[in-house]
């Protein structure tokens, strides 16, 4: 009778490793998606909201893994959620410089997001290859998102 749980875990790890092995899938990512072989463009969908007992406003990633810093590469898609408030994202560079992204998206550097929108950008392919802080400012709570004060988005 104790033998099935131990049964049920043992295909469970081996479906899961399976799944890592085939489908490329990488449980240490915190983010779910697939294509983390060198070259392969990749989604990054991030939700700035509060989690855990500290109640501070963070970058988390689906797996809900605090992304303060970000490594990103040419053609990776990154898609941040307003959760819960409008937010104003701010970049500390040109934009233009590092992403593709929807006419009317960006003024001054600077986007507004309506309360659960998203804000997408595509990493281009000549972007800079350093460091870019981003600042998300909570408009409900009257407060900016914490990362690793301020969030940084590294691109490699």
């Amino acid at each position: 009778m104790k033998r099935k749980p131990i049964i049920i875990i043992a295909l469970f790890i081996l479906l899961a490793a399976a799944a890592w092995v085939v489908l490329k899938i990488d449980p240490f990512s915190g983010n779910g998606s697939a294509g983390e072989e060198e070259g392969e463009m990749r989604t990054w969908n991030l939700h700035v909201q509060q989690r855990g007992n500290d109640r501070l406003w963070r970058v988390w990633d689906a797996g809900g893994v605090n992304r303060g810093h970000l490594r990103v590469r040419a053609g990776d898609s990154i898609n941040w959620r307003a959760a819960g408030s409008a937010m104003d994202f701010r970049f500390s560079r040109d934009v233009n410089d590092y992403f593709t992204f929807e006419s009317g998206t960006f003024q001054n550097d600077s986007a507004h997001v309506n309360r659960n929108d998203w804000l997408r950008v595509t990493v281009r392919e000549n972007a800079p290859r350093d460091s870019l802080e981003y600042q998300v400012y909570v408009v409900n709570a009257d407060t900016f998102a914490v990362g690793n004060s301020p969030p940084v988005l590294i691109v490699y």
